[in-house]
């Protein structure tokens, strides 16, 4: 038997103002959208936000449940979208932000908050655009006061299964 460790590559900030402008406007972006989730159930609304190489346009998603218990996460509902209007190969980056219903995204955090990060279906997903886009996805998983910004969804799921293993 032979063993092997695994490493991931990621920064962490201690402020979105430390990211780009474009990664900035996105995190705004993904905020936004958490203001229209449906999570009476959970009561905790994700929020996410899609920028592509081409349009100039971010597309947002949140998350979406119902009473049987059946889960759209935000991640989900926005590549999905992005795909039922021709642009998921376009996809280049993604912020995901998320938290209580009774937290308020523009209050202060008391303490350090840990980004969401997206759920294992949320990850292939990602692993699906990435390979249709035919480069590393940029994601970018931000709490009020902290952002953990991955290039590559390898950093999130390695040995994924992808359409080169269905031979396309």
């Amino acid at each position: 038997m032979t063993l092997h460790e695994l490493t991931i590559a990621f920064e962490e900030f201690d402020s979105a103002t430390e990211l780009p402008e474009d990664e900035q406007r996105l995190i705004l972006s993904a905020w936004e959208a958490r203001r229209y989730a449906y999570s009476p159930y959970s009561h905790f609304q994700v929020g996410a936000a899609v920028s592509t190489n081409k349009v100039g346009r971010i597309f947002l998603g949140s998350n979406q449940e119902n009473a049987n218990f059946k889960v759209s996460c935000a991640e989900r509902v926005v590549l999905d979208s992005m795909g039922a209007i021709g642009l998921k190969h376009l996809v280049n980056k993604i912020a995901i932000v998320g938290g209580p219903d009774s937290m308020n995204p523009y209050h202060e955090a008391i303490g350090l908050e840990e980004p969401v990060t997206p759920c294992g279906q949320c990850r292939q997903d990602i692993k699906e655009v990435e390979d249709i886009a035919g480069q590393p996805t940029v994601i970018i998983m931000a709490s009020r006061n902290r952002v953990r910004r991955i290039v590559g969804i390898k950093n999130l799921l390695p040995f994924a299964f992808g359409p080169a293993d269905l031979g396309k």
